[in-house]
């Protein structure tokens, strides 16, 4: 498996539930000046840990904006290795072109095709795009839903958004090298139906935003949230179409394990279209009122003594001039414009059909308020974190430096540390009681010729510092040891785990 975009808000739940499956996942991440890749992973995959840690993916440090990614010979040869499937989350979300950096086309349409470019080198099973159900909106039949097709017209794009992803889409269904395609068309995306987390503060998010700012500096009436609805341009017989994170990634994975498995035949003309948007959409009044709600509620806890002397009787009685900003939010929000037009009625039989028995949560104005609240919070993500010093690094750098296997070993050991800091999945072998690295295109090994540890990365360092041993660790259940021969098996990890505390030594 490949994916890209994992550090995205839509990604990083895809890539827990793809990790928690027990599959080998590569994910293509682009470090930054003050974040390596492994840190971006760590900081993605943190929220899903906290109840059980997680395998880590292999890294593959690139760029989708390059030729060939930018990956290196070893990462090039990694992926030739084995049958892929692809699932592309990565995406630019700005709505109007900046002509400085070319997005949303750079990545979203020129990133797609040097994608699609090294896929053409590879065994690609399948491809899976995360587009957006928006790109039919402009083009709705007369039966008054927006189908599960493919849009012709780059113009029906109601921003530059929307046209870059019908442009993406476009190029995935030309391409003539990969059969099996699905583009997965999910409505507006907010956080997580049950912790509300999010990291990304867009959509439903952005008026919520602008208003706090605003009522933060200037106080927050009855009369100014009357106003504030205003402003955001809708009808109170609107709707908007919102959908829960982690129900979106559920149905994503579900559906890549659903048509990995069939037989149906692989659609090389013409993608499959799968439209992942609420039957229950929120009415525009709801949607209004939770914002507002939010927002007086917050500020009336933190109102400062600043804000409250510059209402005096003639704001009060005017809630137009209540907010001297109010100029810069209709600005602001006009980037918005098109987003915050009625939703239409989407298909979804096809994805129905898919996962039947994963109903859309219905997000009510209970759901609406913790989403708003959380985003508060969290003051809408800022200041951004900064990087985490990863823990045991150097014994990873141990792990990954061991000789490489030079010829057929006698036995084999499959290590499968979790939680943060730790590897992708190594495997080792022992050739005359030396131990030697495997080279990747051997995992997985066949578990009749092997052993399989499965722990944390923090317990085998505490192995290694003689706090606890494998067999205290696999009798309290820390760590798993798996093959043909349970005793023979623990043998085998006892003994490399002796030679890597000698080599550590």
């Amino acid at each position: 498996m490949l994916l890209t975009g994992a550090s995205g808000l839509l990604g990083r739940f895809v890539l827990a539930r793809l990790l928690a499956s027990g599959r080998e996942v590569a994910v293509l991440v682009r470090p930054t000046h003050s974040w390596t890749a492994s840190q971006r992973i760590e900081e993605a995959l943190a929220p899903s840990e906290q109840q059980a840690w997680l395998q880590r993916p292999r890294m593959l440090v690139g760029d989708m904006n390059n030729d060939g990614l930018a990956l290196g010979d070893k990462d090039h040869q990694w992926l030739s290795q084995r049958p892929i499937e692809v699932l592309h989350c990565a995406a630019s979300i700005r709505f109007q072109c900046d002509s400085a950096s070319g997005e949303p086309y750079r990545t979203n349409v020129d990133g797609t095709r040097n994608l699609l470019e090294v896929c053409r080198r590879l065994d690609v099973r399948s491809f899976h795009y995360v587009s957006t159900a928006y790109v039919g909106c402009r083009i709705v039949p007369t039966a008054g839903k927006v189908n599960e097709v493919v849009v012709a017209d780059v113009a029906s794009g109601g921003n530059d958004y929307e046209k870059s992803k019908i442009e993406a889409e476009q190029l995935i269904a030309r391409c003539p090298y990969i059969g099996d395609k699905t583009i997965h068309r999910p409505s507006i995306i907010v956080g997580d139906s049950q912790s509300s987390f999010t990291s990304t503060y867009h959509g439903f998010y952005a008026p919520l935003q602008i208003g706090y700012q605003l009522a933060k500096h200037y106080g927050f009436s009855a009369e100014a949230g009357q106003w504030f609805r205003q402003q955001l341009g809708l009808q109170p017989e609107d709707s908007k179409n919102l959908v829960p994170v982690d129900w979106v990634a559920e149905a994503i994975v579900r559906t890549m394990d659903t048509t990995s498995s069939s037989c149906a035949p692989a659609t090389s003309v013409r993608p499959r279209i799968l439209h992942w948007t609420n039957p229950h959409p929120v009415p525009c009044e709801l949607l209004q009122e939770s914002i507002a709600t939010a927002i007086e509620y917050s500020s009336s806890d933190k109102q400062s003594a600043q804000a409250a002397q510059t209402r005096d009787k003639q704001t009060r009685d005017n809630p137009s001039d209540e907010i001297p900003l109010s100029g810069d939010f209709r600005e602001q929000m006009q980037v918005y414009e098109s987003y915050f037009r009625s939703d239409p009625v989407f298909d979804n039989r096809q994805s129905r059909a898919l996962v039947p028995d994963l109903p859309c949560p219905i997000v009510d104005r209970a759901m609406l308020l913790r989403l708003a609240k959380y985003a508060i919070e969290q003051n809408f993500g800022w200041p951004k974190p900064l990087p985490k010093t990863l823990p045991h690094q150097s014994l990873v750098a141990t792990l990954r430096h061991f000789p490489l296997s030079s010829g057929p070993c006698e036995s084999q050991l499959v290590l499968r540390l979790l939680g943060p800091g730790a590897p992708e999945t190594l495997a080792y072998g022992r050739q005359n009681q030396s131990w030697c690295l495997l080279p990747a295109a051997a995992i997985p090994l066949p578990i009749s010729a092997s052993g399989t540890l499965t722990a944390p990365l923090s317990l085998l360092a505490d192995c290694l510092s003689g706090k606890t041993n494998l067999p205290l660790a696999i009798e309290q259940g820390y760590c798993i040891m798996e093959g043909c021969l349970p005793q023979e098996c623990l043998a085998l990890a006892e003994h490399w785990v002796h030679s890597l505390h000698t080599s550590l030594c």
